[in-house]
């Protein structure tokens, strides 16, 4: 088994305190190139799928108009302030969370104020691309952002749920058999 030791990385202080996030160098490949493409994304166990900034897309020789099918997603993206019971702001990750779990349509009332969730649309490829990670590989399947100014997501489905994952200490330990 295959163990990997990974630091989180500085991204800034907040009224709230420093904040560290998990990224990850990993590599992709399609059927479609014969080389890897490296990319730094987010581990992030609340992504249900991988997404990547289209600018990758090119990248690895897929055209979104005809090797993906679009769908509209929740809880990326997006800049309002929701205040909870306490009348503090809550953050970005807080505001996805309350998104999903408050209801299932479009408008959701918290706190005392409406919010509206702003679904964005991702392009999902209709098959799976490789991805590596240290010398461990694996097919995924693999969505795209129509956005080039957010960090890729190494989320859930078929990649992340097969992986032992820690994060402690400002450390992700991942275990890959």
């Amino acid at each position: 088994m295959l163990k990997i030791k990974i630091p989180f990385t500085y991204i800034g202080k907040t009224k709230l305190g420093k904040i560290y996030r998990p990224y990850i160098k990993i590599e992709f490949s399609s059927s479609k190139i014969d080389e890897w493409i490296p990319v730094e994304a987010v581990l992030d166990t609340g992504a249900d799928y991988t997404l990547l900034p289209r600018r990758y897309a090119q990248l690895l020789g897929i055209d979104v108009m005809q090797d993906c099918i679009p769908e509209t997603t929740l809880g990326v993206g997006g800049s309002e302030t929701i205040y909870n019971r306490s009348r503090r702001p809550l953050s970005a990750s807080w505001r996805t969370w309350m998104n999903r779990m408050i209801s299932n349509s479009p408008t959701r009332r918290f706190g005392g104020e409406d919010t509206t969730a702003q679904g964005v649309v991702v392009h999902l490829l209709k098959r799976d691309v490789k991805l590596k990670i240290g010398s461990w590989e694996k097919n995924i399947p693999l969505g795209f952002l129509e956005r080039d100014d957010v960090p890729g997501l190494l989320g859930r489905l078929e990649c992340l749920e097969a992986l032992e994952i820690t994060l402690k200490d400002l450390q992700t330990l991942l275990s890959l058999a």
